[in-house]
């Protein structure tokens, strides 16, 4: 009987273990996919400021320009 409960025993613990070691997986893939989505959200952001500063750098230029053109 001692034998028996020992092996119950093992069998939980293996069992467990596979059960810890799929949760450590699926873990992991989800820290990849996050990273990913934190890679492309960076990219993303980067885009909108270039755009921003564009606009910034762009839309002033064209307004001054076309002041001084009324004014003479």
């Amino acid at each position: 009987t001692v034998r028996m409960l020992k092996k119950e025993k093992e069998e939980e613990i293996d069992k467990l273990k596979s059960e810890l070691q799929a949760i450590q997986e699926k873990m992991q893939d989800n820290l990849s996919m996050l990273e990913q989505q934190l890679e492309t959200s960076q990219n993303s952001i980067q885009v909108v400021f270039f755009i921003m500063c564009v606009c910034v750098l762009i839309v002033p230029t064209n307004f001054f320009k076309k002041k001084k053109k009324q004014c003479v």
